[in-house]
C-alpha cells in the first residue's frame, strides 16, 4: 500500500470558514430586514383599513358590528367635520 506524499486536510481553510460565516451573517441580516419590512407593510395596511373604517357613517358601523370605540371615533370625526362646515358656511 502506498502512502500519500502530503496529508489530506480534514478541515477547510480558515478563509473558507470566514467566508461561510460572512455569508451566514449576510443571509441572517437579509432575512431580518425582510421580516421587518413585512411587519411594517402589515401595520400600514391595518392602519389604512382602520382609517377607512373611521370614515364610515356611525350607523353603518353599528350595523356591521364594529367595536364601540371605532363608532365613537367615527362620530367624533363626523362632529368635527360638521362643525368645520358650519363655520365655513357662516363665514367665521
Amino acid at each position: 500500500m502506498r502512502s500519500l506524499p502530503h496529508p489530506i486536510p480534514l478541515n477547510r481553510a480558515a478563509t473558507w470558514r470566514a467566508l461561510d460565516g460572512l455569508f451566514d451573517t449576510g443571509a441572517f441580516v437579509l432575512a431580518l430586514a425582510q421580516a421587518v419590512w413585512s411587519r411594517w407593510r402589515v401595520a400600514r395596511r391595518q392602519a389604512a383599513a382602520h382609517a377607512a373604517m373611521r370614515e364610515l357613517h356611525p350607523g353603518l358601523l353599528r350595523d356591521i358590528g364594529a367595536p364601540p370605540e371605532l363608532m365613537a371615533q367615527a362620530e367624533s370625526r363626523r362632529a368635527v367635520d360638521n362643525a368645520q362646515r358650519e363655520r365655513l358656511l357662516r363665514g367665521d
